[in-house]
Formats: structure tokens, C-alpha cells, sequence
């Protein structure tokens, strides 16, 4: 193998040799032409390099083979446990499955129930009873204790292909003489006089943005990343400067898949980075819904997108998770015409941060320019509202229009630029606040130690905010026994999400998600099971509006599921 790790540079400049030179030159002569070509390496390490990026492609291609081939047997279990009729159509890159489900919630949750218990949360205004284990003998919810986890993702997990899930999607009956919870989509800021129906701010959410004729965001400066810059990632994500992510990260670029009617999926190439291209995954679809939905009259021409409408939702997802950062972190950022600032990393492909005694190469770092870009955050709506993209999101999207290919390059480190981004926009010191102090000397980070994306990661990409939990705002713990004045403050999701999070280690009474993840402005769910991310979505914005929902609560949809790794 090589001695060091290999930069997109090297990759690319060996990907054009091995186009330029024939494979009819004599074997030992390509391998020294090729290396000529690629200048900084020898023939012995860029045919080691070409037999490494092979292997992977053909370990991708038989991961996505053996889910094919083990589908219809996890149908045929989950259709056993849970009653569902299902009728499936198979093909060689994609199977597809329609359900009806019917099934309430269980008294009791085992792991046979977690599929149904997952698709059960869908359209939940509040909780059953017996998923709150920890809180439900505490009246107070603001003073309710609750436990922290953490969740990673990797290539396993519960898949059942790509295609859509017929679900009910259910709410809790609330108890007689109890005060009416209220939707978060009904809540008003304090003096507010006029009443907006549900049906017209639905038809304000499906508003297109027009690229071509807005202006991009104005450059402030760019610099290239120094070693503190670099190790203090690091410190976010591992806790440990001298630990490099693997190739799996640093080879994986945001492309979409050439399937038709799969058109609207990013693709994943080898296990690890499913939180970041799950995250991205979600918000490309919320645009593509705007781009191509009316909010009534599902259209399922979503599923096969023209390339322009995928560069487009492309663009705004990568702007809105950045944009998100950026307002989240500034205080004052409900003041009209506020200019903020926001940090996007573009590959240079020249290193200039070697290895010293406090810095270790990783192919990624070694060359990335920070480009400072100065927004301003007006909108037709408050600037904290995910409902829509802010003009300063837009201006984004218009500058990063020209340095995309940075980031779909599939071999490319594509989904790393967006971390990168988003972590540094934030500031490496708030990304730390954000997290909850750990306990007996455990410090959060934003990946765990098999590198897979935890949950303040997730958090962090999907609001802006690394918080280490899913619940509706802050948990304070105290001792109610001693009285002491120690306390732990718990931060969880302090606002509706333009998309959603769901999570099986709540059907397994883990953690509890809470109404701003739950009900979404659009029905975009990323999902979390058996150590995966994975995304949920449906047409029709309808199935999350509480106020469509028929006498008995429930509210009929189509649920598309799509796995990045199973492609």
C-alpha cells in the first residue's frame, strides 16, 4: 500500500493516467507511465491504489447484491410479525414493496416490534404512555430527567429495499379533563393577530426558488486551514488529533443514483458516512418536493428528476445545513438585515500542512482553503424558521454553484466538505457547547470510535446544533433527595424542523423523540435502526398536518424509504 495516505489530487491524476495509458502497453511499462503521470508516486504504489479502489467497488456491488437477495426473506419475517400484506416486485438494482399496516401500539416493545413500532411514530402528536419508562411518574415535563444515547451509523441495519410502505400514520387520544396539546404548527408567537390556515401555509412552503436570477454571496476572505483548524475537528470528532477517518469517508462524494424512478438518491459507497449522506439525503428531498410537488396533488415525477432540479436541491441542501449553522450561532439573529458569516472548505489539491510533532496527514486537512462568505439572513419569514430557505441560503447556493464538483465527485470527499463546513461555520467552541457535559469524564464527540456519525453529529447537520438529544427542548436532572444545587442540563431540539428524525431505539424505550422531529414541515424523516441512517419521505404534505386528519385521528400516506447502501 502506499506509504501515506492518498489526496483527491493524487486520486484524480491517477484515474486520467490510467485513462490516457493503454492497457495493451506491456504491463510493467503502463505501471511506470502511469506513475509518471501521477508525479508523486511510484508505479509499485499506484497499482496497489487501483487494486484498493477496485476491491471496493466490487465489495459495494456485492453488499447491494446480498440485500437484494436476502430481501424477500426479512419481508416474509416482518409480514409474519406484524399481519402486513405486501406485494413485491424485484429487479436487479432495486426492489420495491407496498404495505397495508393497521397495527396499533403494543402494551410491551421486544425487537420483533420495531419495525412496526418505527413506522407507528409517524404523524405522533405525543407518545403512548408506556414508551415515556423514564418520565411518566413526573408531572412536570420541563423537570422530566431523561436518558442521553448517543447513536451511530454504519453499513448494517433493518432494509427493506427501496419502495413505498403504506402506514397510518396514528395520534395519541388525549386523556379526558387533560389540557389539549397543542400542534407546533398551530403555535403563534405571543400578540399575534392573524390566523394563517393549514392549507395556506402549506402552499407557502411549496414555493421554488429560482437560482438564475439571485445573486450570490459577497467573499469576505479566504485562508488557507491551519493545523489548530484541523486538529480542533479532530478534537470534535474522535477526541484524539492524531486518529484519521478512513477511506470510506474520504472517498465518498454526493452523487446521485442512475436508476430510474431512483433518481432522487444520493448513492453510499462502503459503510460509515450514512449520517452526513443521510442528513444531506433529507434535505435534498424537501427541495425536491418544493421543486416538483404541489402541496395537495402528490406527483410522482419527484422520483426521477431532471439533472438540473438534482444540482438544484443539491445546492440548497448543502446551503440550507450550512445557512442553519451559521443563524443558529449568532444571538441576534432576528434582527432584520443582519449579516452573517458562514465558512465553506474547497479542496486546493496542493497540500501545504505536512506531518510535525502536533499534526498527522490525512489526505483531507492537508489541502483545504477556507472560504469566508458574508450573507444576509432576511426572509419572507422569521430567519428561525426551517420552513424555507432564507435569502442568505440562496446566496450561498449561487456561489457554491461554480465549486460543486468539489463536492460530487464520486470518489471525491464530498460529504467530508460538508461536515467541515458546517463544524467550522458553527465555530469549533459552540459545536462543544452545544454538546452535554458527559458523565464520569466521558466527552461527547460527533463520531464514535468505529466512525460512525453520533447523534450530536446528526443533530447538528439536520438543525444547526449538535445537541446529544432528540426530546423537545432542555431536561433539567436534579437531586430531589439532598437538595443539592447540582444540576445537569440536558439540550434537546428547541424548534420545528424543516425535516424530521426517527429513531427504533425509541420503540425499544431508550430515548424519546419529540414533537419538533416528529412533525416536520415536510414529511422527511431521517431514520436511525440497527446502528444505520437511513430517510424516510412521503409525496403528500397532507400526511403531516394535523389538521387534515379525519375523526379518528388518522391520516393515510405513502411512505418511500430509501438506503443510501443499498444501492
Amino acid at each position: 500500500m502506499a506509504s501515506s495516505s492518498w489526496t483527491r489530487h493524487e486520486i484524480d491524476e491517477l484515474k486520467r493516467a490510467i485513462s490516457q495509458v493503454s492497457s495493451k502497453v506491456e504491463k510493467q511499462q503502463r505501471w511506470r507511465m502511469i506513475a509518471d503521470i501521477v508525479g508523486t508516486r511510484g508505479k509499485k504504489e499506484c497499482y496497489e491504489q487501483y487494486k484498493s479502489m477496485k476491491e471496493l467497488k466490487k465489495k459495494v456491488q456485492a453488499e447491494a447484491k446480498d440485500e437484494n437477495d436476502d430481501l424477500d426473506d426479512l419481508l416474509n419475517e416482518v409480514e409474519s410479525n406484524f399481519n402486513i400484506t405486501s406485494t413485491t416486485t424485484a429487479s436487479s438494482s432495486f426492489t420495491q414493496t407496498q404495505h397495508s399496516m393497521d397495527d396499533e401500539y403494543s402494551d410491551d416493545f421486544d425487537e420483533e416490534d420495531g419495525i412496526d413500532g418505527l413506522l407507528g411514530m409517524l404523524g405522533e402528536t405525543s407518545l403512548p404512555k408506556q414508551l415515556h419508562s423514564t418520565h411518566v411518574s413526573v408531572p412536570d415535563a420541563k423537570h422530566q430527567p431523561s436518558s442521553s444515547y448517543s447513536s451511530g451509523g454504519g453499513g448494517g441495519g433493518i432494509r427493506l429495499g427501496r419502495g413505498v410502505l403504506r402506514a397510518e400514520a396514528k395520534s395519541s387520544p388525549t386523556n379526558s379533563g387533560a389540557e389539549s396539546k397543542k400542534s407546533v404548527r398551530e403555535e403563534k408567537s405571543e400578540g399575534s393577530e392573524s390566523k394563517v390556515s393549514s392549507q395556506e401555509e402549506d402552499s407557502m412552503l411549496y414555493v421554488p426558488v429560482d437560482l438564475s436570477t439571485a445573486k450570490p454571496a459577497t467573499l469576505h476572505k479566504h485562508e488557507l486551514m491551519t493545523i489548530e483548524e484541523a486538529n480542533g475537528i479532530r478534537e470534535l470528532l474522535f477526541n484524539d488529533v492524531k486518529k484519521v477517518l478512513p477511506d470510506a469517508w474520504k472517498l465518498q462524494g454526493l452523487f446521485f443514483s442512475d436508476q430510474k424512478q431512483l433518481k432522487y438518491g444520493l448513492v453510499q459507497r462502503s459503510g460509515g458516512p450514512c449520517g452526513v449522506l443521510a442528513s444531506i439525503q433529507a434535505l435534498v428531498l424537501r427541495h425536491l418536493l418544493v421543486q416538483t410537488q404541489s402541496p395537495h396533488n402528490p406527483n410522482p415525477s419527484m422520483l426521477n428528476p431532471s439533472p438540473q432540479q438534482q444540482q438544484t436541491a443539491l445546492l440548497l441542501a448543502i446551503s440550507d445545513m450550512i445557512m442553519n449553522a451559521s443563524v443558529d450561532s449568532n444571538h441576534n439573529h432576528n434582527h432584520s438585515n443582519k449579516s452573517h458569516q458562514v465558512v465553506i472548505c474547497i479542496p486546493t489539491g496542493k497540500p501545504h500542512l505536512y506531518r510535525t510533532s502536533t499534526y498527522k496527514p490525512d489526505g483531507v486537512s492537508d489541502d483545504l482553503e477556507l472560504v469566508y462568505l458574508n450573507i444576509n439572513a432576511t426572509t419572507d419569514y422569521d430567519n428561525d424558521d426551517h420552513r424555507r430557505s432564507s435569502s442568505g441560503s440562496v446566496g450561498i447556493a449561487v456561489w457554491l454553484e461554480k465549486h460543486l464538483h468539489h463536492f460530487t465527485d464520486p470518489y471525491g470527499c464530498g460529504a467530508l466538505l460538508v461536515l467541515y463546513s458546517v463544524i467550522l461555520t458553527r465555530s469549533l467552541k459552540q459545536v462543544r457547547d452545544d454538546m452535554d457535559d458527559g458523565f464520569t469524564g466521558e466527552v461527547r464527540t460527533l463520531l464514535d470510535h468505529h466512525f460512525y456519525m453520533s447523534q450530536e453529529g446528526v443533530n447538528l447537520l439536520l438543525t444547526g446544533k449538535a445537541k446529544s438529544n432528540v426530546f423537545d427542548g432542555e431536561r433539567r436532572l436534579e437531586d430531589q433527595i439532598s437538595k443539592s444545587k447540582d444540576a445537569v442540563c440536558l439540550g434537546g431540539i428547541n424548534k420545528r424542523c424543516s425535516v424530521g428524525f426517527l429513531t427504533l431505539q425509541e420503540a425499544y424505550n431508550y430515548i424519546e423523540v419529540g414533537d419538533y422531529f416528529k412533525n416536520p414541515y415536510f414529511p422527511v424523516w431521517v431514520v436511525y435502526s440497527e446502528s444505520h441512517y437511513s430517510v424516510l419521505f412521503g409525496l403528500d404534505q397532507t400526511c403531516i398536518n394535523p389538521g387534515n386528519r379525519n375523526g379518528n385521528g388518522r391520516n393515510s400516506l405513502d411512505i418511500y424509504y430509501w438506503d443510501m447502501l443499498a444501492n
